[in-house]
């Protein structure tokens, strides 16, 4: 899901029917959200979004294709990748003339990026990327600065150029679970959430120098996947209840931090 004010929103959908992938979206702070209609058939679902204003947003399938809207949606338009085959995608962003997209399925080549809003597109190699495995995230701080984590592998990347290299910045976060969202605050300080067989993982990491600053927080009952922060006070994330935890327990999860992580409120 993707707002860009307290009205206008988008969400991705997979569905299970033949019609494929969804998206939704609202005017009016959620009240009222409509289906949207999309060029093609999106069999695998359309796996994120990104709005950039009320007008303009970016969506991708979990197999491609890259969508955009300049009119709020009432059409969406394919935007030609030519050269890539998107195999499996997990996230995306978008900010000004960036859209960088993690698919996973593209391994070491696997963070699609293109950097003059949709004409040119290119694969950008992430070194020390174990087979089989993939960047699972994508973070835009500003035109030259995005963070990413892979799969499998306890540790955040960041680009410093704009996609011309990505290195391993803060190594060693964690052990082999997927790192499954990263919320990047600033060039030098991410959020970011894990998922294991047993509960979540929430970090919040601070890169000075060569020293990187870890603080993380562990929740059992839950396994959280999606953080969303506004700075490194402020941040929430949201999970599913975890195999291992009473039925009893609701199905879902939302916590909320004001102070850094100090104390997470139930919402």
């Amino acid at each position: 899901i993707s707002a860009v004010d307290e009205h206008t929103a988008w969400a991705a959908l997979s569905d299970s029917t033949s019609e494929g992938g969804l998206i939704l979206h609202t005017r009016d702070g959620g009240s009222i959200w409509e289906v949207q209609s999309l060029p093609q058939a999106v069999p695998e679902g359309v796996k994120g979004i990104k709005g950039i204003s009320r007008n303009e947003a970016w969506a991708v399938g979990l197999n491609g294709p890259v969508m955009r809207t300049i009119d709020g949606g009432e059409t969406w338009v394919v935007v030609p990748t030519p050269g890539i085959i998107f195999r499996q995608v997990n996230r995306m962003d978008a900010r000004g003339n960036d859209i960088w997209i993690a698919d996973h399925g593209n391994g070491e080549n696997g963070m699609i990026h293109s950097p003059d809003g949709g004409l040119t597109w290119r694969q950008e190699y992430l070194p020390g990327v174990d087979v089989n495995h993939g960047p699972m995230t994508a973070s835009i701080v500003n035109t030259q600065i995005a963070w990413t984590s892979v799969n499998m592998q306890g540790e955040l990347y960041r680009t410093l150029d704009g996609g011309s290299t990505w290195n391993i910045d803060a190594p060693g976060l964690s052990g082999p679970n997927d790192i499954d969202d990263v919320c990047a605050v600033g060039a030098n300080e991410a959020w970011a959430v894990q998922n294991t067989s047993g509960g979540g993982y929430v970090m919040r990491i601070k890169i000075t120098g060569s020293d990187v600053l870890k603080s993380d927080w562990y929740f059992p009952e839950y396994v959280y996947e999606g953080i969303s922060a506004f700075d490194e006070q402020r941040a929430w994330i949201v999970g599913y209840r975890a195999m291992s935890s009473p039925v009893t327990l609701p199905k879902g999860s939302i916590l909320h931090t004001n102070d850094g992580g100090g104390t997470w409120v139930s919402q």
